[in-house]
């Protein structure tokens, strides 16, 4: 008996087997290899080899994009994410977002996303554009931007088997366009002789910003709703320190 040929053969058949979830992360950057590392049978997904093929097929696309791209795949909405969209994630949720619920990583913002993501498995595509995220995303809540759409990925039954996400941090425009304004606005405004008119328009501009001028609130309870009786002339006199003797 030639047990040498057949211990070669089964190698073969085993490595065979194994070639198509070893090559699926081939090539898609530090997230590929990060996938690659996962024991993904303790996750509701199950082992790679027991994939569906329209899974394999997104994160074949997700991971050749060089835009940010993220997959929520089956009922317990478990995450897939490139290289791309990992910046978004911060220091607090990578790398633990990979193959994680989507309902454990995103807690903060889950009743926004959960509503989005039951329309796509109800076969249609949505989309937000500039949508304000406030994410923990390093240890404490912050402001964020983002235009977004969540199309259907339909399995081979026909049912839909998961969520393609493709989205833009759109954050830096939108605060750098809303400064500008309040800066605007403040210019336009505050256009008199009148001093004392001038610091109650500036006051109202800034009160249109709390995002950007979070200080503003107990100035304006003190000036707008009861006007100062001190004057602004007095309000912005500078008297210089004494000459050292």
């Amino acid at each position: 008996m030639n047990t040498g040929s057949a211990l070669d053969r089964f190698t073969a058949i085993s490595e065979t087997n194994l070639q198509p979830a070893t090559q699926l992360f081939d090539g898609g950057g530090q997230m590929g290899e990060l996938m690659r590392s996962i024991d993904w049978s303790k996750t509701p997904v199950g082992p790679v080899e027991s994939w569906p093929q329209s899974l394999k097929t997104a994160l074949s696309v997700l991971l050749k994009q060089r835009t940010a791209v993220f997959i929520f795949w089956g009922a317990e909405h478990v995450q897939f994410y490139n290289d791309a969209y990992r910046p978004i994630l911060g220091i607090k949720k990578h790398p633990a977002a990979m193959g994680q619920r989507g309902a454990e990583c995103w807690p903060e913002i889950w009743d926004i996303i959960l509503p989005l993501l039951e329309t796509v498995h109800r076969g249609e595509s949505t989309g937000v554009e500039d949508g304000l995220l406030v994410i923990d995303r390093s240890g404490y809540l912050e402001e964020g931007y983002y235009t977004y759409t969540y199309s259907p990925i339909a399995e081979e039954s026909g049912t839909v088997g998961g969520v393609f996400c493709i989205v833009y941090d759109t954050t830096a425009r939108v605060i750098g366009e809303r400064r500008l304004r309040t800066l605007r606005d403040l210019a336009s405004r505050t256009m008199t002789k009148d001093p004392d008119e001038a610091c109650r328009s500036a006051i109202a501009t800034l009160a249109d910003n709390p995002h950007d001028v979070p200080l503003r609130s107990s100035i304006c309870s003190a000036t707008i709703e009861n006007p100062p009786v001190w004057s602004a002339q007095r309000a912005f006199q500078w008297t210089p320190p004494p000459a050292p003797m």
